[in-house]
């Protein structure tokens, strides 16, 4: 077995081609829900590493969210009966920021992290 160099600070380790189409997948199904409720959705043009993958606003409220999409992960934990949703943490520029993770499984169903506010989350 070979031993890895360390990864340089602050860089991100490359994802897998399949990975990465199953991320365009997540934001794709979060961009669709969004523009389906009336939000006007913006993505960035050139893909970098970055607190977010989208943002959104709503016309009519003005309301803005920031938003970091996750593909939903499982993990099975030892001798538990089923699996659970492996969270994320927020790095502390997006808890600055305010963005909101949004997980999404393979059904396409998103989960709000932190919750959306009440106005909010009734206009998603």
């Amino acid at each position: 077995m070979q031993n890895k160099p360390p990864a340089a600070p602050g860089s991100t380790p490359k994802k897998s081609p399949d990975n990465i189409l199953k991320g365009s997948i997540s934001e794709s199904a979060v961009a669709y829900r969004l523009t389906t409720k009336g939000w006007i959705v913006y993505t960035p043009e050139f893909r970098a590493a970055g607190p977010i993958d989208l943002a959104a606003m709503h016309p009519d409220t003005q309301s803005w969210l920031l938003i970091d999409v996750k593909t939903e992960t499982m993990r099975r934990a030892r001798r538990a009966q089923k699996s659970v949703r492996i969270y994320r943490k927020r790095t502390e520029l997006q808890e600055q920021l305010g963005v909101i993770l949004a997980y999404v499984n393979a059904k396409g169903e998103i989960a709000w992290r932190p919750r959306l506010p009440t106005a909010v989350a009734a206009l998603v």
